[in-house]
């Protein structure tokens, strides 16, 4: 199949509601996707818990209440909290909770009256950020997963509080569909793409190839799959984190601009691999073509995905180590990788991970990380 051919598939799949990037969801948005919520989980209480989320984004709280009707309003700041504020009336007054896996809700499906409040109860978020997931969950836990499951875990992660989660799921289309603007076919690809439970360390610029290669039907499928995972994300109210250029390309990439500024990864997974399916070629930030790869990924990404909220992960030596110690060249690479995401997106916020730092701790000092960050 055509990748162009394939374009004409993905683009109607359209979002259900647009907003400006970096916007919140509209509260009517946010509360009919919590009270969709509701009526999954527990259809006998439909009608019993309202949800109420004001317009103007009041510091994050939510507040379970009893009118006279007898039915709990939950009024909150955004759908994470009203979320939240459902499932802590689930596990306080319907002896029911929801887990990672389980969803125990027995107790709360058999509830015909619900119980008496005795006084209103207003809780406070006393830390504005819960992120979640890494790059590797994407095979250990979801390379399988559809839309059943993604729905289902992103109810758990609204209950939970989590409103910055880790959004990777579809991403290989748009690898694609860049590649293909720096010169690189369908079958320039095959061998770089490694298979759907791999794919993490793939990414992460650690092997390549193995367990592939991907399907334009597959990574198709996905791309469908991540834009109904994006969507309802957004709809709660979440902002997710969505990938960046970390300098990881194609080996066919190096022969046909055989840039000055490409090297090969020195991955621990390295001596584990063929070389056909290690040493990924890695682009410096200092090469003038990882901007460019950089600033066309996250234009496709937002013409994809829709508006984002500024939030992209991109690490550069995730299980791996930098060409140099220097404090100098540490601050420029983060620095030039800074410029390829602002490119497309003025306003992006790097999201890095920590595990860098700890996995590579004999090479990344207090003086290493500084220079890295500042």
């Amino acid at each position: 199949m055509n990748l162009n051919l394939v374009t004409l598939l993905v683009i109607g799949c359209v979002s259900l509601f647009t907003l400006a990037r970096g916007e919140r969801a509209p509260a009517s948005i946010m509360e009919q996707t919590v009270q969709g919520m509701i009526d999954r989980l527990t259809p006998n209480l439909q009608d019993k818990i309202i949800i109420s989320i004001p317009e103007v984004k009041e510091p994050d709280f939510f507040e379970i209440s009893q009118p006279e009707d007898g039915k709990i309003k939950i009024e909150a700041s955004d759908g994470v909290a009203a979320a939240s504020g459902y499932h802590y009336y689930l596990r306080e007054y319907l002896h029911a909770a929801i887990g990672w896996i389980e969803f125990n809700l027995d107790n709360a499906r058999k509830v015909d009256t619900l119980p008496k409040l005795a006084q209103t109860i207003r809780k406070d978020r006393f830390k504005k950020w819960t992120y979640y997931m890494n790059q590797t969950v994407a095979s250990y836990t979801t390379p399988w997963w559809t839309w059943k499951d993604w729905e289902k875990h992103i109810d758990f992660m609204a209950t939970r509080g989590i409103n910055m989660p880790l959004m990777f799921v579809g991403q290989e289309y748009i690898w694609a569909k860049t590649f293909m603007e720096f010169k690189m076919t369908l079958d320039d690809l095959k061998p770089f793409f490694a298979g759907p439970a791999f794919l993490a360390w793939q990414r992460m610029g650690n092997i390549r190839g193995w367990g592939g290669p991907l399907t334009v039907e597959w990574m198709t499928d996905q791309l469908k799959l991540g834009r109904q995972v994006y969507d309802r994300m957004r709809a709660f109210g979440m902002k997710p984190v969505l990938p960046a250029f970390a300098g990881h390309v194609p080996a066919r990439f190096e022969e046909v601009w055989n840039p000055d500024d490409i090297t090969r990864s020195d991955s621990v997974l390295s001596q584990f691999f063929p070389e056909s399916q290690c040493c990924v070629r890695f682009l410096e930030p200092t090469s003038p073509l990882f901007t460019q790869i950089g600033e066309s990924f996250i234009r496709n990404l937002i013409k994809y995905y829709g508006p984002t909220d500024h939030l992209y992960n991109g690490d550069l030596y995730n299980e791996m180590i930098p060409a140099s110690n220097d404090p100098n060249y540490l601050a420029r690479v983060s620095n030039l990788m800074m410029d390829s995401m602002m490119a497309a997106d003025p306003d992006a916020i790097w999201v890095l991970q920590g595990w860098t730092f700890y996995f590579g701790k004999e090479f990344w000092g207090q003086k290493e990380i500084a220079a890295h960050l500042d």
